[in-house]
């Protein structure tokens, strides 16, 4: 954390588990990030392990899922191939479609 930054930074998404023992490091990034005028979306997940997201059922699963998903696709000058990749992805790690059971 202690090199210098590069001169561009694109938007940033940085998640991090509240019991998760790299917490406190990627929110001092994402506050580092930000001071140097980077866009960047600190979402901290309460009561969370590394990993918590592997329990895809989960009502906070489903719903980070969704704030990452968000993410991207604010950030995306893709359209609708942008949705057509994410649902893809979807299916392919989660064996459904975003929309499907929740996600």
């Amino acid at each position: 954390m202690h090199n210098d930054l590069p001169q561009i930074i694109p938007n940033t998404y940085i998640e991090t588990a509240e019991y998760d023992c790299l917490r406190d490091e990627g929110i001092l990034y994402g506050k580092r990030l930000s001071r140097s005028e980077a866009k960047v979306e600190i979402n901290q997940t309460r009561g969370t392990i590394h990993g918590y997201d592997s329990a895809l059922n989960t009502q906070i699963a489903m719903s980070n899922i969704q704030k990452r998903i968000l993410f991207l696709k604010k950030g995306s000058t893709l359209g609708e191939s942008c949705d057509a990749y994410l649902k893809m992805s979807m299916i392919m790690r989660f064996g459904r479609r975003i929309g499907d059971g929740g996600i």
